[in-house]
């Protein structure tokens, strides 16, 4: 069975073999050798020219994507909505998606919502988890 990594696992894996002075060619099989799934060859170059790997505090800052609904114009009536609606059992985020895109949309502030009703969800999800909103 073939263990798979976190990103960042891998990145300070690559970091810690460069400072054995195990040479870059050789990473992708010791990888193997240790029964891990490697990663690409850009992937152990990337982190191959690092002399440190990225903690986790800049891990989450440097690689993490943008969020869809970040955007400006949605966030505070995401965070508003889902604030006075916390008690609220049926409240639904599909119910969200549409109050967005009659604020947002229907009004010619934006021509388009950023994502989809799932990306909503996933987004509301992240500002629970992330203690920005309350559950």
């Amino acid at each position: 069975m073939t263990t798979i990594l976190k990103q960042a696992e891998k990145a300070n894996m690559i970091v810690e073999l460069k400072k054995l002075g195990i040479a870059q060619t050789d990473i992708a099989q010791i990888f193997r050798n240790m029964n891990m799934q490697p990663p690409s060859a850009p992937t152990i170059h990337k982190y191959y020219t690092m002399d440190e790997a990225p903690t986790a505090s800049q891990w989450a800052s440097v690689y993490q994507k943008p969020r869809a609904f970040d955007h400006p114009l949605c966030n505070p009536i995401i965070i508003r909505t889902l604030k006075i609606n916390s008690s609220n059992k049926l409240f639904t985020i599909s119910s969200l998606y549409t109050l967005l895109k009659e604020k947002l949309v229907d009004t010619g502030q934006m021509n388009a919502l950023p994502g989809n009703r799932q990306t909503l969800r996933n987004y509301c999800t992240y500002l629970v988890r992330s203690g920005q909103v309350k559950e």
